[in-house]
């Protein structure tokens, strides 16, 4: 189940911070955000795209496995709502 918006691509990860406060693609050096003030929100930023892709197969390998649990039918549900605010799927 890969989400993509038709409207909205993604720039493409991985995504890199300098340390500066500068975020930025690494595979096509476009500067994503300036003046980030904190590091820890800006490592969170940019390892979106990894999470992203994560959350992405470990919904798929978890909607594969056969008879799923009442845990993991609400495991899904919670899944699938985060991939679709992450993708312009939710508000």
């Amino acid at each position: 189940m890969k989400h993509e918006n038709k409207s909205n691509k993604f720039t493409p990860g991985p995504w890199s911070f300098d340390g500066l406060g500068i975020l930025m693609s690494k595979a096509t050096k476009e500067v994503l955000a300036r003046d980030i003030q904190n590091p820890d929100d800006a490592r969170l930023i940019a390892t979106a795209p990894e999470l992203l892709e994560l959350l992405e197969t470990a919904f798929r390998r978890l909607e594969e496995k056969s008879g799923n649990s009442n845990r993991d039918v609400g495991l899904l549900v919670s899944i699938k709502a985060t991939l679709a605010k992450a993708t312009g799927g939710a508000e």
